[in-house]
């Protein structure tokens, strides 16, 4: 289990990341579509967490079905290879939702693992 908990601690340090971003650059959508440079920042994280998240075990992925781990490998995948279409709305919403319910689930796995 000791691969999966540095995984998962990588993922919460790139979530963490992607707030540091939104103290920097600022925390509503107009900052966001405003800024390539939030933009690359951010993208360039979410590509992280799903390469982060390729490494987890299946254990580990079954014991949290409560995480559509395909769609996140998935984004990961679209950003890495199709970045110049990406619609920035979704980038955007996965900033603002998706990635605050990764981190507590990150840190929901590792209390339960008695590591928090």
């Amino acid at each position: 289990m000791n691969r999966d908990e540095d995984n998962v601690r990588r993922i919460i340090e790139y979530c963490d990341l992607v707030e540091d971003n939104m103290r920097t650059f600022g925390s509503d959508e107009e900052d966001f579509l405003e800024s390539h440079a939030f933009q690359s920042s951010c993208a360039f994280y979410v590509t992280q967490i799903g390469e982060t998240v390729k490494r987890l075990s299946v254990e580990f992925l079954t014991n949290n079905p409560s995480r559509d781990w395909s769609g996140v490998t998935g984004f990961r995948d679209f950003i890495a290879h199709r970045y110049e279409i990406i619609d920035l709305h979704v980038l955007w919403e996965t900033l603002v939702v998706d990635i605050p319910e990764m981190r507590a689930l990150c840190e929901q796995s590792l209390r339960k693992l008695g590591l928090r």
